[in-house]
């Protein structure tokens, strides 16, 4: 649904340019992968939050009085309300504000920088009245306020990438939370970036014997540690698996829906299944 709504490529519109550069389709996958995650949003996430809205929206209904019956929803409707700058024009609207290539960000004072010994930290300081406060907290390091390439709004729109260069060469000379804690005690958005996965932090012995973790076993990776369902029920199962492969489980299913032997194998043979 997010192809099929335009949600994975509105903001890297150039990732399904075709190319047989085994590289360049690599990158464009993750900066699909990263722009559906991290910037527009996740067609299922997206979905999610609209069902629950509907829902909330429904027991508002009926508290006041006003019940609205059914109310549905699809997930091409929550895809579509997600992109709604960009499916309703009108004169003047200004023209969606796009991210870097590499998806750092949305501008010079809105994005993420590297920081001392590979880490991370995110700057937002967009607004004008955050300038003179950015300028001073940098002062030991370069004179923003001196340059008179970002003296104005639209001077620093205009050489942005130079911005983000000078702020990049800073910011890499300490480390994230050092940066964190100053800049935020200059009033300013800045914070370091959390970069320890759950998933890499829970899969140690103390969690597995602690329960949060389980061996699974996979068809390509074999026994393997990962995280426990999150969720158990008092009169339910839950079972946290390893992955399948494609069509593992067709004739199980088949089988259970009441198909005999017979016709999943003429089935197999005339290529309706594999």
């Amino acid at each position: 649904m997010g192809a099929a709504s335009g949600l994975a490529l509105s903001n890297v519109p150039d990732a399904a340019g075709a190319t047989d550069d085994l590289a360049e389709i690599k990158s464009s996958i993750i900066r699909l992968y990263t722009a559906a995650a991290n910037q527009t949003g996740q067609a299922d996430g997206v979905a999610a939050s609209g069902a629950a809205s509907a829902m909330l929206l429904g027991l508002l209904a009926r508290r006041r009085g006003r019940p609205m019956g059914a109310l549905t929803t699809t997930m091409l409707a929550t895809a579509t309300h997600c992109l709604i700058d960009r499916n309703v024009d009108y004169e003047g609207r200004p023209d969606p504000i796009q991210p870097d290539r590499l998806l750092h960000g949305y501008s010079a004072l809105y994005r993420l920088y590297e920081a001392a010994e590979g880490h991370w930290l995110c700057l937002a300081a967009p607004q004008e009245r955050e300038w003179g406060r950015l300028a001073t907290a940098l002062a030991p390091y370069t004179d923003l306020a001196g340059d008179e390439r970002f003296a104005t709004v639209s001077s620093r729109a205009e050489h942005d990438g130079e911005l983000a260069g000078v702020l990049a060469a800073i910011f890499l000379t300490r480390p994230n939370d050092a940066w964190e804690k100053d800049l935020r005690a200059a009033d300013i958005g800045c914070v370091a970036v959390t970069e320890v996965l759950p998933e890499k932090l829970y899969q140690n012995d103390a969690s597995f014997e602690a329960g949060y973790c389980v061996n699974a076993m996979s068809p390509v990776f074999d026994e393997h540690r990962r995280l426990d369902a999150a969720t158990h029920f008092s009169r339910s199962r839950v079972r946290a698996r390893g992955g399948c492969l494609t069509g593992e489980h067709t004739d199980a299913v088949l089988a259970e829906l009441g198909y005999d032997e017979a016709t999943v194998a003429d089935l197999h043979a005339r290529g309706v299944i594999g």
